[in-house]
């Protein structure tokens, strides 16, 4: 993640958590649309590992 942030298992009010949401902008994605906001869902036909263009 930018700033160094690393995502990884953890525990969150006593809850295993396994990742997070993030939105385009938290993830620094070239061109993210700064206005937009919320999540963004990648094609289902992604490939969990693989190269992702913006």
């Amino acid at each position: 993640m930018p700033g160094g942030f690393e995502i990884k298992p953890t525990k969150l009010r006593g809850v295993d958590s396994n990742g997070m949401i993030c939105s385009q902008k938290e993830l620094g994605l070239p061109n993210a649309p700064p206005k937009e906001k919320g999540i963004y869902v990648l094609p289902a036909d992604k490939i969990v590992g693989s190269e992702f263009q913006f």
